[in-house]
């Protein structure tokens, strides 16, 4: 989130902070799930921060690729900035990753930035 609140600073842009929920979630626990991931979505962006318009959160329910490539094409970004885990660096090399569909099928450029968090 701080390399995409950077970019979208530096070029006047719009941002979408997104988190997708894994699709196998049971149903009474998904308006939980989605309060909980938005919340930590706004947890990501400091008080200080200035962008040109304001940031939109998005919490979906799916498969990982397809949400992160529709919201993609529904704000019409101009790049996706995804977090990736330590074992998904080589996410290239194995095609059933949500990375690997991302970079595959995106209309714009991807920025894949390894996760310091735990």
């Amino acid at each position: 989130a701080q390399y995409a609140m950077s970019i979208a600073q530096g070029f006047r842009a719009s941002l979408t902070l997104l988190h997708v929920l894994a699709k196998d979630i049971a149903e009474q626990e998904i308006a939980n799930e989605k309060l909980s991931a938005a919340r930590m979505l706004r947890e990501l962006v400091p008080a200080e921060i200035e962008l040109r318009k304001p940031i939109r959160f998005e919490v979906a329910t799916g498969d990982r690729a397809e949400e992160i490539l529709e919201a993609a094409s529904r704000c019409k970004a101009g790049l996706i900035v995804m977090g990736v885990r330590e074992h998904a660096l080589l996410a290239h090399h194995a095609p059933w990753t949500t990375l690997s569909e991302v970079i595959r099928n995106a209309h714009c450029p991807v920025l894949a930035v390894q996760s310091h968090l735990e």
